[in-house]
């Protein structure tokens, strides 16, 4: 399956090569298909919004390289298995991560999340909002949100696993839990993640 990239210094003429990178992630998505991969390298801009879903078998994947940063929120409505791994994902007045109820099947491996330097802008409520079922949030590291909940979970068999969460700031938690057989766990005792009212609505978290 194709291979692009996307790079500070690339270019939106070119092909998304190692050698002729793509500059702007808006140029960059516009190309994924299924079972596509889009490297990641450096601070690029531009917002992300993949055209179509991946597959089970065939997943569209995001991979950050070195210093890999999305300044920009990532627009992941409608869409279904899409892989974002290590990424940083900074936040200038907007969310991380917007999806909706349609939205399956999006995993997350090793996202640091962050909002930019407080500019007195009015922030969103929620920072990465999680719609649908069957999400995976895998080793996140989240630090400030100039709002209300960093990360919210609505939907069914969702997993939260490790990270660091012991430097997020923000007005009410880091994680709010709406919905059933949702398993979060932490794998660090030292750092764990904290849940702000994980029954709100008739949430539920299974044993693990």
């Amino acid at each position: 399956m194709p291979t692009y990239r996307v790079a500070a210094n690339g270019s939106d003429t070119g092909t998304g090569s190692d050698a002729n990178p793509f500059k702007t992630l808006t140029k960059a998505g516009s190309v994924l298909m299924p079972g596509d991969t889009l490297l990641v390298q450096g601070k690029v801009t531009g917002s992300l919004t993949p055209p179509v879903s991946g597959t089970a078998a065939k997943p569209v994947t995001i991979r950050g390289l070195e210093s890999a940063e999305l300044t920009k929120q990532v627009q992941l409505a409608d869409r279904q298995h899409i892989v974002l791994e290590n990424l940083k994902l900074t936040s200038t007045g907007g969310m991380w991560v917007n999806t909706n109820k349609a939205s399956s099947n999006l995993t997350f491996i090793n996202p640091v999340l962050a909002s930019a330097a407080y500019n007195g802008t009015k922030y969103p409520f929620v920072g990465m909002l999680l719609h649908g079922n069957r999400h995976r949030l895998i080793n996140a590291t989240v630090g400030t949100w100039y709002g209300g909940d960093a990360i919210q979970l609505h939907g069914d068999y969702n997993l939260v696993e490790g990270g660091d969460w012991s430097k997020c700031r923000c007005d009410h938690g880091p994680l709010m839990v709406y919905g059933s057989y949702n398993v979060v766990r932490g794998t660090d005792p030292s750092k764990p993640i904290r849940i702000t009212n994980p029954f709100a609505r008739g949430g539920s978290l299974s044993p693990e």
